[in-house]
């Protein structure tokens, strides 16, 4: 079960997942001046981006026997409210 959990993780992370391109290359390619940019109700790219890092922490919990919940930083995060995205942001500037 495990190893199954990691060649999927791999798969998404540099392989050849079901949406599309691995998100390694998807974030490569992203301009950090549109990471934030917001079209219509859809999500942004950080927002999307913190609910797969989210999701691999809830995974993760749940491989050390923790009680499967949503997980603990939240589901979505809303750009505007949350500290999570300025730290983000942060990162993302830097990098360029």
């Amino acid at each position: 079960m495990i190893v199954m959990l990691i060649r999927e993780l791999e798969h998404v992370v540099s392989g050849d997942p079901w949406y599309g391109s691995p998100i390694s290359i998807i974030l490569e390619a992203a301009d950090p001046r549109i990471v934030f940019l917001r079209i219509g109700n859809s999500h942004i790219i950080a927002e999307i981006l913190l609910h797969m890092i989210a999701w691999a922490e809830e995974t993760q919990s749940r491989l050390e026997g923790k009680h499967a919940s949503q997980p603990s930083r939240g589901d979505w995060l809303d750009a505007e409210s949350s500290g999570q995205i300025a730290l983000l942001t942060n990162n993302i500037l830097a990098s360029t």
